[in-house]
């Protein structure tokens, strides 16, 4: 298990979160380029004017730029969401949870059973976006090393924190070999958003064993309102 608690100065995590956020949108952007960029490529060409195709040779390319542009729609309210969930701004922390599970089961196949207790309220935006983003990040750990059909997360507060689990029963890892190594990216993306908040964070796993993340993110008077 690595159990991390907030350090005593912000400003080298500050830093860390920074180089972590390049890492993101790096990733957005090859994904932008690179699948979104190629379905217009295609769709691109689909649409190129020949005075000596059939009529049914057209239609049959209509077709397959419109379901082009279906896709297209697609991974663009993927990546918007990717981004910044309308729903974490709009309605807040529980229905944008809820609104990411059924898009995460839609695309993976992996069922999450959520448990949840005294969030039916908006907290400041900065604990609900470090909160939404480690659940997030976790979500996908579990579909591309668990290997699992479930996974199981609970998110409650008890008015001084807003606490975080999210377990599966999958083939686990070595936490502290995989912070220390080149694709921990994941792990201290949601290491740094804890402890810029003053919270702390645990990954608790071992080879063969699943795994269980626990984050706990303080709150105060001012952090939390009725919606």
């Amino acid at each position: 298990m690595v159990n991390i608690c907030s350090p005593a100065g912000p400003q080298p995590v500050a830093s860390r979160l920074i180089e972590i956020q390049e890492t993101e949108r790096r990733h957005l952007a090859r994904e932008l380029h690179d699948e979104i960029g190629q379905l217009l490529t295609g769709l691109r060409l689909m649409l190129r004017p020949e005075s000596t195709a059939a009529p049914d040779v057209m239609r049959a390319r209509l077709d397959q730029a419109q379901a082009v542009v279906d896709e297209i729609l697609v991974r663009v309210r993927r990546v918007s969401s990717d981004l910044r969930p309308a729903d974490l701004d709009q309605l807040g922390l529980l229905p944008a949870l809820l609104s990411l599970f059924e898009r995460f089961t839609a695309l993976t196949g992996v069922m999450v059973n959520f448990k949840h207790a005294g969030i039916a309220m908006r907290f400041a935006p900065q604990i609900e976006t470090a909160a939404y983003r480690i659940v997030q990040e976790a979500l996908t750990n579990v579909a591309r090393h668990a290997g699992v059909a479930e996974v199981k997360v609970q998110v409650w507060s008890d008015g001084e924190l807003l606490n975080l689990q999210i377990a599966d029963a999958g083939c686990g890892f070595v936490p502290a070999d995989t912070l220390a190594g080149s694709r921990s990216s994941g792990l201290l993306g949601m290491q740094e958003r804890v402890l810029l908040l003053g919270g702390s964070i645990a990954f608790e796993s071992a080879p063969g064993t699943g795994t269980v993340v626990v984050a706990e993110l303080p709150l105060s008077a001012r952090a939390a309102f009725e919606a």
